[in-house]
């Protein structure tokens, strides 16, 4: 890894360590940097604010959604079947929430409202993309970015509820991807 990349990776690590104890929003470039080791001059090589930071961070964890989504659609779906890319793709949000969970577990709407937008934004972007590349085939009722919208917030509605009832994690994926699955088959989208 070269000095960059190590520089930013302990940044990041610093920030999820540092959001245990305080907000996003409490988080200052100087308490950033004094924890990380590194100096301010250094942060502002790389990143313009915290926020810059913040969204670099998403976009890696995206890039990996991504590469995990590909994987699982080379192994469970070599015919691009558009319920279970949608499957697949729920598995890899899934997937790194989880493997994240270190971080995600502040990025919820009663934690930290900026996180939660944040994150939020990201994933609704990730369905869009998602949701544009099946229009043709699914062809859903609404736009795109409607459909969107539904499918997350039902998802991620239904993810939270689970959660919160202390489910286990290999039945919130069930019970979400029989939710997803009745949303595909449903009126939703013309057939």
């Amino acid at each position: 890894m070269d000095r960059k990349n190590a520089i930013q990776m302990k940044l990041k690590e610093t920030m999820t360590k540092m959001l245990d104890s305080k907000r996003f929003e409490q988080i200052t470039v100087s308490d950033l940097c004094r924890a990380a080791g590194t100096s301010r001059v250094t942060f502002y090589t790389y990143y313009d604010d915290k926020y810059s930071l913040l969204d670099d961070y998403f976009r890696d964890m995206l890039e990996k959604a991504e590469g995990d989504f590909t994987k699982l659609q080379m192994s469970n779906n070599p015919n691009d079947d558009p319920e279970t890319a949608y499957c697949n793709f729920l598995d890899a949000v899934l997937n790194l929430y989880y493997d994240r969970y270190d971080f995600f577990r502040h990025a919820e709407e009663d934690q930290d409202q900026n996180l939660y937008f944040r994150y939020y934004w990201y994933v609704l972007r990730g369905f869009e993309k998602f949701t544009m590349r099946y229009c043709e085939v699914l062809r859903p009722v609404f736009t795109p970015e409607q459909t969107s919208a539904t499918l997350c917030n039902a998802l991620w509605g239904l993810i939270h509820n689970c959660r919160a009832e202390k489910m286990p994690v290999d039945r919130i994926r069930k019970l979400a991807k029989e939710a997803l699955k009745i949303l595909i088959e449903s009126n939703f989208f013309v057939k």
